[in-house]
């Protein structure tokens, strides 16, 4: 089965993973996990500053996506030694790389974490797992970050 597991950096990256590690495979799963690095657009306050710094930004924010995913498909080798688990960098948007990524894969399933937003005692999920989830031509499994957790 091929998974594909999104993940930012923030630190509920490690509950998607954590989640996946509680679960039985099979030994011919094919885990890939994947970061997107967001284009910085024209008209942002960021766009204002010199080509350099952009790049430098960019160059900053795929290095860490790196760091980010590479510990997330560590963690998955040392939990499914058998598996066979890729990484990759994405470039684009969100949503649209994700989705585009898992239909040309092909993905049978997305493994995505929610920040969401805990309000009423009901569960609303984040916007780009709502939106993953509502374009995916394959199966989506959300994960429900643990709220006492923050971003780094």
């Amino acid at each position: 089965m091929n998974i594909l597991i999104a993940i930012d950096q923030s630190a509920f990256a490690s509950d998607v993973v954590d989640f996946i590690g509680r679960h039985r495979w099979t030994e011919s799963e094919h885990f890939t996990v994947v970061h997107v690095v967001e284009p910085l657009l024209v008209g942002s306050h960021l766009s204002f500053l010199p080509s350099p710094m952009l790049d430098e930004i960019k160059d900053k924010a795929r290095e860490e996506g790196r760091k980010a995913v590479h510990q997330a498909a560590e963690r998955l080798r040392q939990l499914f030694p058998d598996a066979s688990v890729s990484e990759e960098i994405l470039d684009g948007f969100v949503v649209d790389s994700i989705v585009d990524y898992a239909s040309s894969w092909p993905a049978e399933i997305v493994v995505i974490g929610s920040h969401g937003h805990r309000g009423s005692n009901k569960f609303t999920l984040g916007s780009v797992a709502r939106s993953v989830s509502s374009q995916a031509q394959c199966s989506v499994l959300i994960v429900n970050s643990h709220s006492d957790k923050k971003t780094q």
